[in-house]
């Protein structure tokens, strides 16, 4: 039995080297400029990270092996007659009595991974499939072990009891009917457990999913589970008891059962590993890794256990000197993750499997309790000071290091003072306003059109340089108008990206109530431009049709209608298709604007149509069809965009034809674009590279010269600039500044553009951005590290200039400590 133990240890220190030294290799590009020991510190953080759970997981696989190596020499014991009748009733009843405990043990485990891991899943059929794997595989763990918990009731349990439930199993236990009694179990569990999963897959989806609160979520699961799971254990002991006589006339029942265990374990996995890829939320060398460390670590234990080898180093050696090493790395590991720059880099962004436990060990490394953990990669300089941390407010010059960036921040000077620079961008206007009227540029007209179209990267337009003709008619737009190549997102997902839109400032800057969770709600003392324009006689209108736009977000300020009509929950949102209906909506609303703006004293209007089709799910539209080559993902966005742009036109066309077109000021934006694994993400939400926040602006004017415009700005500039082009001031609170002198070619100073990833339920992580002319950096404040790009020699964010380029990653860094400051 010791060997048995001894073999799970043993395993788990294999499997351990394997994937350090896997980790270590993934781990390279971020190490191989380190100069100073972080690439041997690296190996040992990934071992201590690593080997832990591989320790707990071989301990438990060894336990298990030796507690059912132990039930069978226990039951197989010479005893008498009546000493053997004894042990079985005793054993039956210690069986019932660790039924509902097992149903526990399931049930406790799926509702922990609900709270952990599986709630921060946007659709709930995702959801319900995770969460019934886990139960599935849970249900197989706490039948296997049952000898553990009989053994443990064994002994506590004196007398036995007897109903006709003990009565009816007590002849299974006989000594001759052993093997055959573990051939069916291991037959029925399996096939038991999966209906287990089918019913906490059905529960989730049509009962528990319903409920808000995530807390209150885990807590049904924990009870429908164990329920189910007490039902299920139940059908197991009435099976194995059916099927037992089959059993018993083979020779040797457990062989073909082995085989056939293997056969759907295979299967299970790779089934389990094509639906976990299919997620796109881990990275390709992560699920492999997690192969090796799960059915991988069963394998290899197997082997040991077959094994014969009995010298001392390996039995017992092997596995005392990988416990005596994993326990110190793993307690060094914490501070020594976040003791430099590279890394921290290397352990929360390049580890793969090393990456994704260090994350979840960083959940429990706020020791202060200000969001920002300290250990395991986490970058809070001072985790006993809940004032000091990455993106705390630094005071200039009081001597303290507050932001975590390595120095205090210094007083502004000169024209880098915020007064000077609102007065240099004020003299700007002017200069655009004389200029406008020297060329004899006409006064914009009233009226404004905003096409705001959800998940646009812009390098997927054809005006922008894409080689697919996904977007004639945004094309088509953009010859007519100011376009601009280098706009920016204020953040990566639309709940913090689309509030800059309206209100022409930065989430961080927002007053929002809830602004932690997935979807704050913006609060009334936020003044949108349409309240603006309201205020000045405009009437102002939305169709939109999508979940975000419900009106406890407060986004329709200033709005006198918005329609937002056949909207859809989050889950069925990521499959709708809303385009034709609020196309439906949209053009006779425009039919009735053309009506009205007949009348002289007619009020201009704003109208903003939301499209929502390039969030994903990706659908692929049959008269959009870009082909089978390449990804078919990226083809089924392309066809999306397509499919979108064809609405686009429609609308373009309808105010053409009601002879609004050139009465109208019209301006197409995205809220933030789409990532295909450029950087190890699929979606949006989790980074900040341009993928996903370099975004479409376009504004015509009509009677105004076309631009191509390759300054940086910001979605937060909307707002300013449909103001400034209608004579109204923008609210003294704004980030955003009036593009208008762009729009009129006036040359203007550069000024930096800066884009946040707020932590948020789904995502706990904390980055900022910033871009200065043609350069970048990314900061992530949650695992303090930096990254630099020169976007004119790599658009795509593949070279990190952190260490190359130190007075340009100061020139940013100063940027955003000023940015986070005001």
């Amino acid at each position: 039995m010791a060997k048995t133990f001894f073999d799970g240890i043993r395993a788990a220190a294999l499997i351990a080297l394997i994937l350090t030294f896997w980790s270590f290799d993934a781990a390279s590009v971020a190490l191989e400029q380190a100069s100073d020991d972080s690439g041997m510190r690296f190996v040992l953080v990934a071992f201590g990270i690593l080997g832990l759970p591989l320790l707990l997981g071989g301990s438990v696989l060894g336990i298990l092996g030796s507690s059912w190596s132990g039930w069978f020499q226990v039951a197989q014991e010479n005893r008498t007659d009546a000493e053997a009748l004894e042990f079985r009733k005793k054993v039956a009843s210690a069986t019932l009595v660790a039924l509902p405990i097992q149903a526990l043990i399931v049930a406790a485990l799926v509702a922990a991974t609900h709270f952990l891991v599986t709630a921060a899943f946007q659709r709930v059929m995702f959801q319900a499939l995770g969460l019934g794997a886990i139960a599935a595989v849970g249900a197989v763990g706490a039948g296997l072990v049952w000898p553990a918990l009989v053994h443990l009731v064994f002994h506590t349990l004196a007398p036995s009891f007897k109903n006709s439930i003990t009565t009816r199993m007590e002849s299974s236990f006989e000594t001759s009917r052993l093997q055959a009694l573990t051939a069916s179990t291991l037959v029925v569990l399996p096939l038991v457990s999966g209906l287990l999963g089918a019913l906490v897959w059905a529960a989730h989806t049509f009962l528990i999913a319903g409920i808000e609160s995530k807390s209150l979520q885990a807590t049904g699961l924990l009870v429908v589970v164990w329920g189910a799971a007490v039902l299920c254990g139940a059908l197991v002991l009435w099976a194995c008891a059916k099927i037992l006589p089959l059993f018993e006339k083979k020779e040797k029942p457990l062989r073909p059962v082995f085989g056939l265990i293997a056969v759907l374990s295979a299967a299970a996995t790779a089934l389990a590993y094509f639906w976990a890829k299919g997620l796109n939320v881990w990275g390709h060398a992560t699920l492999l890794m997690a192969l090796v460390a799960g059915p991988g670590l069963v394998l290899v234990f197997v082997a040991m256990w077959r094994m014969e080898i009995r010298r001392i180093a390996w039995v017992y050696g092997l596995p005392l000197a990988f416990v005596l090493l994993v326990l110190p790395s793993f307690y060094l590991a914490g501070d020594w993750a976040s003791s430099t720059q590279t890394l921290r880099e290397a352990t929360n962004r390049h580890g793969a499997l090393t990456s994704d436990l260090a994350r979840v060990l960083q959940t429990f490394s706020d020791a202060d309790g200000d969001g920002i953990p300290g250990r395991f990669g986490g970058g809070d300089c001072d985790d006993t000071n809940a004032e000091i941390y990455p993106g705390a407010r630094d005071t200039p010059g009081n001597g303290i290091d507050e932001s975590c960036s390595g120095a205090d921040s210094e007083l502004p000077q000169g024209n880098d003072h915020p007064s000077r620079k609102a007065v240099a961008r004020a003299f700007e206007t002017a200069l655009a306003e004389l200029k406008r009227a020297e060329e004899n540029i006409p006064d914009p007209p009233k009226n404004l059109l905003i096409l705001l179209v959800d998940t646009l990267r812009v390098d997927h337009l054809g005006y922008a340089g894409y080689e697919r003709d996904t977007s004639p008619r945004i094309d088509e737009l953009a010859r007519e108008s100011s376009t601009f190549l280098s706009a920016y997102a204020t953040s990566p997902h639309t709940p913090r990206s689309i509030p800059a839109v309206f209100y022409g400032k930065y989430a961080s800057r927002m007053n929002f109530l809830g602004a932690q969770y997935n979807y704050p709600r913006v609060h009334p003392d936020n003044t949108s431009f349409a309240e603006v324009l309201s205020e000045s006689g405009h009437q102002n209108y939305a169709e939109t049709s999508h979940h975000y736009f419900q009106e406890k977000r407060g986004l329709n300020q200033g709005f006198q209608n918005w329609n937002n009509d056949g909207w859809l929950d989050i889950a069925p949102s990521n499959d709708d298709i809303a385009a034709p209906r609020i196309w439906a909506r949209t053009e006779p609303l425009i039919e009735k604007l053309a009506e009205t703006q007949k009348s002289g004293d007619a009020a201009p209007f704003t109208l903003v149509v939301h499209l929502f089709e390039p969030h994903a799910r990706w659908i692929h539209h049959k008269e959009y069809d870009f082909g089978k080559e390449g990804d078919p993902r990226v083809n089924a966005y392309n066809s999306e965009i397509a499919y979108t742009d064809a609405y686009i036109g429609k609308i373009i066309d309808k105010f053409k034809e009601q002879d609004l077109w050139d009465e109208t000021v019209t301006v197409l934006v995205s809220d933030h674009g789409e990532a295909f694994n450029e950087h190890g993400f699929y979606f949006h939400g989790q980074t900040l590279y341009n993928e996903v926040i370099r975004v479409p602006l376009i504004v015509r004017v009509p009677g105004w010269h076309h631009r191509m415009i390759k300054t940086p700005v910001s979605i937060l500039d909307v707002g300013p600039t449909l103001l400034d082009l209608l004579g109204e001031d923008a609210p003294s609170d704004y980030d955003g500044m009036s593009l208008v002198p762009l729009m009129l070619g006036q040359e203007v100073a550069d000024r930096p553009i800066f884009s946040e990833l707020l932590p948020y339920t789904s995502w706990k992580e904390h980055h900022k951005a910033v871009m200065l002319g043609d350069w970048k950096m990314i900061s992530v404040l949650s695992a303090g590290s930096e990254e630099l790009y020169n976007l004119a020699e790599d658009p795509g964010e593949k070279k990190n200039l952190i260490k190359e380029k130190p007075e340009d990653a100061q020139r940013l860094r100063r940027a955003l400590e000023e940015f986070m400051n005001r």
